[in-house]
C-alpha cells in the first residue's frame, strides 16, 4: 500500500527563529478564532550548496478581502502590495525601503526577488493604489501591484452532467457494448504494440477498444489519446521502465489533496484543511469537495501503474508533488502571491512540469457576447498588471536556467452571465501571458466528450478544399464532439478527454465527518476542463522521461505538432468555426524518441 510522504522542514530551529526575527513575525501557534494578522506559511529546502532558498508567505483571512471600487468585480487583500525587485537589490534594502513607508515584508520568494508587503495602517483602495505607484516609480522595483484575490473554481459536480444523445457512448442508442468483456492478456497487448496495465478497476475496460471498438468505459480518456501505445515505448517485456527512461517530477497546483489514498503517492505542500465554515454556492465549507478535485487531478497523472489495484495514471514515470491553493483561513479564495509561492515551492523542489487546473471563477465577464469573445487584456488594467507581474516572475526563473512547462485548463466558466463561449482571458491565469519566451512554455487545454465510433467526415467550408493549416475541417458521422458545458472557451492549444473521467477520489461529505488519517479507497468520475489538462501533463511527463534533454518549448511542440491524425475538434461559435487538435500520447512520445530536432 502506498503511503504519502510529506516535505519536511530541515532547517534548524535557530535558523528559523533568526529569519522570523529578521522579518518581524512570530512563528508561534495562533488561535483559530482570532484570525491573527500574522499567519506565516514557510517551506525551507536545503540545496546542494547548503543554502536554503527562502520562500515565505503570509496567509490572509476572509475578513481581509477588499472589494474594489475603482475596478468593479475585482477583489484584493487589504493592506498588501506585491513587488518584484531588480537582481542587485537585496532583502535588507527592501525592508528598509518598506519600513520608511510604514510597512514590512511578510512574504519573500528569494529566487525571484519577490516581496509581499503589508501596511497595517493602509485601509483604503486609493491609498493602496498610491503605494503601488510609489513602488513602481522606485529605482529598486521592476513592477509592483496589488495582491489580487480570486475565487477558486471547483468544478467537480456532485452529479454527472446530463448526457446528450449521440455525444457519449453510454447514451448512444446505436452503440451496444460487448456482453462478454474479458481482460487483455499482457502478451497479446505487447504483440499489438501496447501495454495494458493490470489495475483491477480497469481490468475489463480495455476489451472494446482493444478489439476495434470505440474508446469507452471509465478508462476511455486513456484509450482516446492512445496511451497504451505510448506506454509500450516506456516499458520492457518484464514491465520495467527502460533504462533510458527517467522519472519526472510533476507538480499539481490545485485545491486540497487527500493525504492518504491507496493508489496515489504524492508529496504535499500547504495542504492545511479549512478551519472555518464559509458558504460557497450550494455547499458549505469545509467539505471534501475541494479535497476531491486535487486528488482526482493528481490521480489522472500519477495513480499507481500496473500495481494490481485501482486505476492507472497516465504517466508511469511520474513523481508527484501537490500544492494546495486553498488557505486555511480563506478556504474558497487564493491570491496572486499564493500562486507565485506555489510556483516557487515547486521550482525549489526541482519540479519543472506543472499542472494547473484552477481557473479564475470571479473575473468580471462582460454581459455582451461579442465582448466576451473579443477579450482585450489592455482593457482590463488589473489583469494586464497581473499578467505583466507573472511574466516578470517566470522570466526571473527562466533567466536562471530553470526549465519548465505549465499545463493549464481553459476553465469552466463558460456558462456564467449567460455565455456559451468565453475567451480564456477571463478564465485562465497563465493563458493571458503574451511574452513568447514564456507563452511557448504554457499549454492551454480544453475538454471534450467521448466519441461513439471511428467514422469521421472531412469536408469543405464555403466550397474551399480541406486545408488543416487554415482550420477547415468539420467533424461528423458521430465522431468526436465537444461537450456543450464541458468547454466554451476559445484560444485553446489542444483538446483532451474531459468528460466522465474516473480517478482517485474521496467521498463527498462534510470535512468533520471524514477521517483524513484513514486510507481512501474511493474512485469517482467527474467532468470539465479540469479533468482534461492532466491528460496533457501525463504525455509531457512521458516525453521528458524519454528525452530529458528537451526544453519546455520543445516538449510543448512535440505535443502540439503530433495530435491525432484522424479526428479534430470542430465547433461553431456564432459565425466562426473553431477547430483544434486532439491530444495523442503515442504520436507525441514516438516523435520525441525518433527525432533529434523538431
Amino acid at each position: 500500500m502506498l503511503k504519502i510522504t510529506f516535505q519536511k522542514k530541515v532547517l534548524c530551529v535557530a535558523c528559523v527563529v533568526a529569519f522570523a526575527i529578521l522579518v518581524g513575525v512570530s512563528c508561534a501557534s495562533k488561535s483559530v478564532k482570532s484570525y491573527p494578522m500574522e499567519v506565516i506559511s514557510s517551506e525551507f529546502i536545503y540545496s546542494n550548496d547548503n543554502h536554503a532558498p527562502i520562500y515565505t508567505m503570509r496567509d490572509f483571512t476572509e475578513d481581509e478581502i477588499m472589494p474594489s471600487d475603482k475596478y468593479p468585480g475585482f477583489y484584493f487583500v487589504c493592506g498588501e502590495v506585491l513587488v518584484i525587485a531588480y537582481e542587485h537589490v537585496d532583502y535588507g534594502q527592501m525592508t528598509t525601503l518598506v519600513s520608511e513607508h510604514g510597512g514590512r515584508v511578510v512574504g519573500f520568494l528569494e529566487a525571484a526577488n519577490t516581496y509581499q508587503l503589508h501596511f497595517t495602517d493602509v485601509a483604503t483602495e486609493a491609498e493602496l493604489i498610491d503605494l503601488v505607484q510609489l513602488f513602481n516609480d522606485h529605482a529598486f522595483v521592476i513592477i509592483a501591484s496589488l495582491n489580487r484575490v480570486s475565487e477558486l473554481e471547483i468544478y467537480i459536480p456532485t452529479r454527472i452532467m446530463e448526457a446528450v444523445s449521440g455525444l457519449c457512448p453510454a447514451h448512444n442508442p446505436r452503440y451496444q457494448p460487448s456482453p462478454t468483456p474479458a481482460p487483455i492478456r499482457p502478451d497479446a497487448a505487447r504483440d499489438r504494440g501496447m501495454i495494458i496495465p493490470n489495475d483491477t478497476r480497469w481490468e475489463y475496460e480495455w476489451y472494446q477498444w482493444f478489439t476495434g471498438g470505440p474508446a469507452d468505459g471509465s478508462n476511455w480518456g486513456m484509450e482516446a489519446i492512445n496511451a497504451p501505445s505510448a506506454w509500450y515505448l516506456l516499458f520492457d517485456e518484464y514491465m520495467n521502465l527502460h533504462e533510458h527512461v527517467e522519472y519526472v517530477n510533476v507538480g499539481v497546483i490545485d485545491t486540497h489533496f487527500a493525504p492518504n489514498h491507496e493508489d496515489l503517492e504524492i508529496t504535499l505542500f500547504q495542504n492545511s484543511m479549512p478551519i472555518s465554515e464559509v458558504p460557497c454556492g450550494r455547499n458549505l465549507y469545509p467539505t471534501t469537495r475541494s479535497i476531491r478535485q486535487g486528488t482526482m487531478v493528481a490521480g489522472i497523472i500519477g495513480a499507481g501503474f500496473n500495481n494490481g489495484y485501482g486505476i492507472a495514471g497516465g504517466a508511469p514515470n511520474s513523481i508527484m508533488y501537490g500544492y494546495s491553493l486553498h488557505g486555511a483561513y480563506a478556504p474558497r479564495h487564493t491570491s496572486t502571491f499564493r500562486r507565485k509561492h506555489a510556483l516557487a515551492t515547486l521550482f525549489a523542489n526541482d519540479v519543472r512540469l506543472i499542472n494547473s487546473s484552477m481557473g479564475n471563477s470571479n473575473n468580471p465577464i462582460p454581459s455582451i457576447h461579442s465582448q466576451a469573445l473579443t477579450f482585450n487584456i489592455n482593457n482590463h488594467s488589473i489583469l494586464l498588471r497581473e499578467r505583466n507581474m507573472l511574466t516578470v516572475f517566470l522570466r526571473k526563473y527562466l533567466d536562471q536556467g530553470v526549465c519548465f512547462l505549465i499545463v493549464e485548463s481553459a476553465g469552466n466558466a463558460s456558462n456564467r452571465n449567460g455565455h456559451r463561449s468565453v475567451h480564456v482571458g477571463y478564465t485562465t491565469v497563465f493563458g493571458n501571458i503574451r511574452d513568447p519566451e514564456i507563452r511557448n512554455r504554457i499549454i492551454v487545454v480544453g475538454g471534450m466528450r467521448g466519441w461513439i465510433g471511428h467514422a469521421f467526415l472531412t469536408c469543405s467550408v464555403d466550397n474551399e478544399p480541406f486545408d488543416p493549416p487554415r482550420f477547415h475541417m468539420l467533424i461528423g458521422m458521430g465522431s468526436t464532439q465537444v461537450g456543450r458545458n464541458v468547454n466554451g472557451s476559445l484560444a485553446i492549444d489542444i483538446y483532451a478527454p474531459g468528460y466522465r473521467i474516473t480517478s482517485t477520489s474521496t467521498p463527498l461529505v462534510r470535512l468533520e465527518d471524514i477521517n483524513l488519517d484513514a486510507v481512501s479507497t474511493y474512485y469517482h468520475e467527474a467532468s470539465g476542463n479540469v479533468m482534461a489538462a492532466p491528460h496533457v501533463t501525463s504525455v509531457a511527463a512521458m516525453i521528458w522521461g524519454v528525452r530529458p534533454d528537451l526544453s519546455g518549448v520543445q516538449v510543448r511542440e512535440y505535443i502540439l505538432q503530433n495530435p491525432r491524425h484522424d479526428v479534430y475538434i470542430s465547433r461553431r461559435v456564432f459565425d466562426d468555426i473553431q477547430v483544434s487538435p486532439i491530444l495523442c500520447a503515442f504520436q507525441s512520445v514516438y516523435a520525441a524518441i525518433n527525432s533529434n530536432e523538431l
